[in-house]
């Protein structure tokens, strides 16, 4: 599975569901206590060496190779983890402290976040603040150059002075927009992601911006400077 994509899990648990019934099987037969993860499988008990080699010819099955530099076969007392759980305390499943830490952590951070509105952290109104005085700066903008159409008086120059600010200041804002929602800004969940992509391509055709700022630069001096 690819490590890091955000299917990586799915995928691989939908792979495996065409094994879990075989596994299953063999759990049981052996008495055996399980638990599994993505790809990542435990199992406990009296039988578990009788069980191992039924368990690789079941995954064999499905295309699956066991990861034996990853294998391990602990002692009845050691504690068994998977993704962080100790799975076979008296207990039942267990966290280490260290990460029930981290876990209230992030509850608590959730919880504040909840409570405060991002918009009131003042970075977040920093940002907010220039977004907001760059869309008004290309709202007047195309208002003057629509003046000049009206009137007759837009020439290229014009226009590319007005493509090149607005597709550089849109570019700059939607940008901001995707900082403020962290890493919610990349999803497809949310508006802004889409907003841009879209502003990478406004930038680009029609002119470049670079090339519409060839055309300003040959209408303030005269000389051409294209290749």
């Amino acid at each position: 599975m690819p490590q890091g994509a955000p299917t990586s899990d799915r995928l691989a648990n939908l792979h495996l569901a065409t094994a879990a019934l075989a596994l299953e099987a063999i759990f049981q037969t052996h008495d055996l206590k399980a638990s599994a993860y993505v790809d990542d499988i435990a199992f406990s008990g009296e039988e578990t060496r009788q069980a191992i080699p039924k368990v690789i010819r079941a995954l064999s099955a499905i295309g699956l190779a066991v990861g034996h530099g990853k294998c391990g076969n602990a002692g009845a007392r050691s504690a068994h983890e998977l993704t962080g759980y100790n799975t076979n305390s008296p207990y039942g499943p267990t966290l280490r402290r260290k990460e029930r830490s981290r876990i209230r952590a992030a509850v608590h951070h959730l919880i504040v976040a909840k409570r405060k509105p991002i918009a009131s952290f003042q970075m977040i109104e920093d940002l907010l603040a220039k977004m907001i005085s760059n869309i008004t700066a290309c709202q007047c903008m195309v208002t003057r150059m629509a003046q000049l159409y009206e009137e007759g008086k837009l020439t290229d120059p014009h226009a590319s002075v007005a493509k090149a600010f607005c597709t550089s200041k849109c570019r700059e804002t939607v940008a901001w927009a995707r900082e403020i929602c962290g890493g919610n800004g990349i999803s497809v969940d949310y508006g802004v992601g889409r907003f841009f992509a879209d502003a990478e391509a406004f930038y680009t055709y029609e002119g470049t911006y670079q090339m519409q700022n060839l055309i300003i630069g040959k209408a303030i001096t005269g000389l051409s400077a294209f290749v």
